[in-house]
C-alpha cells in the first residue's frame, strides 16, 4: 500500500476529506473544558501558544494534492518502514 501511494499518489476527494476530518478533530478536542486544557498545557510544555495552533491549522487546510504527493515521495521510503 505504501508502494502504492508513493506511486499513484492520493486525489483531491482523498485530501479534502482526510484534511477536514483532522481539523474537526482538533475542533472537537477543544470543545470541552478537559480538552481545551490538554491543549493548553502541551503548547505550554512545547512554548507555543494558540497562535501556533492556529498557524498549523491553517497550513494543513491549505495544503494541496501536488504539495502532499510531492511530500509523500521525498518522505516516505517503504524500505525503512
Amino acid at each position: 500500500e505504501v508502494q502504492k501511494l508513493i506511486d499513484e499518489g492520493v486525489m483531491e476527494d482523498e485530501l479534502s476529506m482526510a484534511k477536514e476530518g483532522f481539523l474537526q478533530t482538533q475542533i472537537k478536542a477543544r470543545a470541552d473544558d478537559s480538552g481545551l486544557v490538554s491543549v493548553l498545557a502541551n503548547n505550554l510544555f512545547a512554548r507555543r501558544d494558540m497562535t501556533f495552533t492556529k498557524k498549523q491549522e491553517e497550513a494543513i487546510a491549505a495544503l494541496t494534492v501536488p504539495q502532499v504527493n510531492e511530500a509523500i515521495k521525498k518522505y516516505l521510503d517503504p524500505k525503512k518502514l
